[in-house]
């Protein structure tokens, strides 16, 4: 992933998860911490939540903090939990619109 975004920040409550996620990849900065509720002082060009966001109390908030941490021309990407064979589980959104609606999806 470095070597495509010059900066990569791992965030998970969970320390085990951060170590497995991480473990292979250098220079990724990991923070064990509350990504719904961190004020990390900036936005990040790139968001990715990955089989997260279907598991927090409050769907609607969780959106709207990962587009609170995206930049105007950012990219927010959100995997639900799914079937593996089910592409309706990936869904890239640039900052307010969706890519499905841009490509006619």
């Amino acid at each position: 992933m470095l070597g495509i975004v010059p900066q990569v920040v791992a965030i998970d409550l969970d320390a085990a998860v951060l170590g497995r996620a991480t473990a292979r990849q250098h220079g990724v900065r990991s923070v064990c911490d509350d990504g719904m509720a961190r004020d990390f002082g900036r936005t990040f060009d790139v968001v990715a939540s990955v089989a997260t966001i279907h598991l927090l109390p409050d769907i609607r908030a969780a959106q709207r903090r990962l587009a609170d941490l995206t930049p105007p021309g950012g990219v927010l990407v959100v995997v639900v939990g799914r079937a593996a064979d089910d592409s309706r589980g990936s869904h890239v959104l640039s900052r307010g619109r969706s890519a499905r609606d841009e490509n006619g999806g």
